[in-house]
């Protein structure tokens, strides 16, 4: 009887361990159940411990064995959710090596439009990956035992956000771009979008427009930088060996020294203080930032994303606004942080305040969401007017911008 009463306090505690986990970590249609036995089982637990205290059956021992058993269920659950093999599998490539035509500038040339991208709702398949490179390059994160936690802070950021429009906003802009090539007569020329983090993912694209004859392939980045991400487009891209089949392949430029992105962020500025007072408007322009470690690899990523972002305050100087009044800060990795910033321009006499993220598209969830709540992390007196804005409400400049680097490709 007593091997018993503890065997079935060992089989709830690796259970409770294995629901608990799953209740931090599996998608919000699931939350509910797993809420459900969690408690159950937790609460049965309490009563079996409340049981073998008043009986005697060794209460201490029972309640050690228990917790060992639930921190093990809950780790080995962990383990296998991080350890989840990615099924993808590539398009096959239809088209024959060297085939006659397309690679003597018959075939037409593909646009592959390629972002980011971000999951619509919750999908924790990206941060486990972010989490493998993090700990294989030896960077500092959240403690193993506790990374569980930061997969439920992500579902509670879609949940508050509703969801991501991301992918649906790159995709628009892709179909303008498209539109202006058409209203210039450009009926050749295809258009593909591509995401990192969804499909299709660029090796995915660059198969599907190989296999629809293109002989020259643009890769037209919608990134402010270079760095880890453009990387790996190129690394998904390279094992195709385009070469065999006589396709040009080129990458646009990232967007750091575009003039016209730039200009986008002091128009959209104006619009909104056209009947302020400019000495009393105070900016920060919030850029990503990325791991101290990566800089030795991706050196150009904080400095082009710096450089990026310090025109753009040049620019707003030139047109009235005060120097100590504008001022960059990073979302993560990096300091100052948005909340010091806030703080600071306050103490400066600011009376309203205009922050953008740096990071393109106005969609996704750091844009929706991790921006504003890192912002308003310190509160403000009633005097001060702290607004978000967003320099892609109107596609045209980041359209105009992307086919500048289009064209410097050809």
């Amino acid at each position: 009887m007593k091997y018993s009463y503890l065997l079935i306090c060992s089989f709830l505690s690796v259970v409770l361990g294995f629901t608990f986990l799953k209740y931090l970590t599996c998608h919000p249609l699931q939350m509910n159940l797993y809420l459900f036995f969690t408690c159950f089982i937790l609460f049965t637990l309490m009563f079996l411990f409340y049981l073998s205290f008043r009986i005697k059956h060794r209460f201490g021992t029972t309640v050690l064995i228990s917790l060992i058993l639930i921190i093990s269920g809950y780790l080995i659950t962990f383990y296998t959710f991080l350890n989840t093999p990615e099924a993808r599998t590539l398009p096959q490539i239809t088209r024959t090596k060297g085939e006659l035509g397309l690679g003597l500038g018959l075939g037409h040339t593909a646009i592959i439009v390629l972002a980011h991208g971000e999951p619509e709702t919750y999908a924790p398949n990206a941060w486990i990956k972010q989490m493998k490179e993090f700990d294989e390059q030896k960077i500092n994160f959240i403690p193993y035992p506790f990374r569980p936690f930061f997969f439920y802070s992500l579902r509670e950021k879609y949940l508050m956000a509703g969801k991501s429009d991301h992918n649906f906003e790159c995709l628009q802009i892709m179909k303008q771009i498209e539109a202006e090539y058409k209203n210039k007569g450009d009926q050749k020329t295809k258009f593909y979008i591509s995401y990192l983090e969804n499909e299709p993912h660029p090796d995915t694209a660059v198969i599907k427009a190989l296999n629809e004859g293109a002989s020259n392939i643009i890769i037209c980045n919608i990134f402010v930088t270079i760095s880890s991400h453009t990387q790996e487009a190129i690394d998904m891209i390279t094992p195709l060996n385009l070469k065999d089949y006589s396709v040009s392949i080129h990458y646009s430029k990232p967007l750091y020294d575009s003039k016209s992105l730039q200009q986008l962020y002091v128009d959209t500025l104006n619009r909104s203080t056209k009947n302020s007072d400019k000495k009393n408007v105070g900016v920060i322009l919030i850029g990503h930032g990325q791991p101290l470690e990566w800089d030795e690899e991706f050196y150009t990523q904080t400095q082009q994303e710096t450089s990026f972002r310090k025109d753009i305050l040049k620019q707003l100087e030139l047109d009235g606004y005060i120097s100590k009044n504008l001022k960059l800060a990073w979302m993560e990795f990096r300091d100052p942080r948005p909340k010091d910033v806030v703080k600071h321009l306050v103490e400066e006499g600011a009376t309203e305040i205009f922050y953008f993220s740096t990071i393109i598209g106005s969609e996704s969830i750091h844009a929706k969401y991790d921006v504003p709540q890192l912002i308003h992390e310190i509160k403000v007196p009633n005097t001060v007017k702290l607004q978000q804005l967003t320099a892609f409400d109107d596609k045209s400049g980041i359209v105009k911008a992307l086919i500048e680097r289009i064209e410097d490709c050809k």
